[in-house]
């Protein structure tokens, strides 16, 4: 199902939907078994060598933090429901998102 089910945009002022990729091929997953990594994405399984796991993992830990806090999507949900902060689509920016077909 998630191959032939398709992820697409569509634009405002336009009816057309451009569904060209898969939901599969959206996907990005890590993972760990018995020792060794692989990821998954644009539908395809790599194995990736422990050694620049290991180096990504050390360089992005040694990068300098931040102290801005990014509010939570509960957050979010609550004040938009207070402030109407979007009363419909037509409120939203010109490019309105993925649509699945």
């Amino acid at each position: 199902m998630l191959k032939r089910k398709k992820v697409g945009v569509r634009y405002t002022g336009n009816s057309y939907s451009d569904n060209r990729w898969s939901v599969y091929r959206c996907i990005v997953f890590e993972t760990e078994c018995q020792d060794r990594f692989y990821v998954l994405t644009c539908g395809e399984w790599y194995e990736v060598e422990k050694g620049f796991v290991e180096r990504v993992n050390s360089r992005v830990k040694s990068l300098a933090s931040t102290a801005l806090r990014l509010p939570s999507a509960a957050d979010k949900r609550k004040r938009r429901a207070t402030t109407c902060e979007w009363r419909s689509h037509r409120d939203l920016p010109s490019w309105t998102g993925n649509v699945i077909g």
